[in-house]
């Protein structure tokens, strides 16, 4: 007689991936069947609510593919339902072969609906740090609500009414960020921006700022840059992307 554990096992790899497990009871089998589509469903409800674009961007064929290899595939490291988006980002990371016959897309635009889910529900307050003077504060940082993220595709842009064929060799910079409003938006930045985003510390003034760009863009006079710099900073200051230190 099997041991408990042995038939835990072979239920879950039943439940798992039905094709591979064929049942000679006829009873056992009608069973098995509802388990099988209940946990399946389960999953492939919860994808298609956090990443709702991929979905609907993705034949039928091409997204059950894609969910079942997750579902059959991926050892999910926690028990949380709050977590399978990350799950399923941690699943396309390691490149699965499913990826081979899909569009290049799919892992950078999953990627993109995961950050705004993760950033909807981040736990911090930024209202006492947000600047709504005309002028800039005397220190800056960026918020913790904000998120740096470079891509092929203009992932914004993706969906049923535009699938780019291949990347265009070219990098897109986006900080996709939550207001004080509680509401999740993106601002598509270029290299300089991003540069600047990436490098600002905790706590970090005018001067401090204007010579790491300086630094960074030897070729541009500094009056140049320092008018650059002020206008960027007002931008990001206006968006809630950085704050006053």
């Amino acid at each position: 007689m099997e041991d408990f554990k042995t038939v835990q096992q072979n239920f879950t790899r039943a439940i798992r991936d039905p094709q591979k497990m064929s049942i000679s009871d006829r009873e056992a089998q009608r069973r098995i069947n509802i388990y099988q589509a209940l946990f399946f469903n389960n999953i492939n409800q919860f994808l298609c609510n956090g990443f709702p674009v991929l979905h609907q961007t993705l034949s039928e064929k091409q997204w059950q593919a894609l969910a079942r290899d997750f579902f059959i595939l991926h050892p999910a490291a926690s028990p949380y339902f709050c977590n399978i988006s990350k799950e399923f980002i941690d699943f396309l990371a390691q490149n699965p072969p499913v990826l081979e016959r899909l569009p290049v897309w799919v892992s950078e635009l999953a990627h993109y609906e995961w950050l705004e889910l993760d950033l909807s529900i981040r736990q911090d307050d930024i209202s006492a740090k947000v600047w709504t003077k005309e002028d800039l504060p005397l220190q800056f940082c960026c918020s913790a609500l904000a998120s740096l993220v470079s891509y092929q595709y203009e992932v914004h842009r993706i969906g049923p009414d535009y699938q780019p064929a291949r990347g265009e060799g070219q990098v897109y910079y986006y900080v996709v960020y939550r207001n004080a409003a509680h509401e999740v938006k993106f601002l598509q930045v270029n290299e300089v921006t991003a540069f600047l985003i990436q490098n600002v510390d905790d706590k970090q003034s005018f001067n401090e700022l204007l010579v790491r760009m300086k630094a960074a863009l030897p070729q541009l006079d500094e009056t140049n840059i320092t008018t650059a710099l002020t206008q960027t900073l007002q931008q990001l200051l206006g968006h809630q992307i950085f704050l006053k230190a």
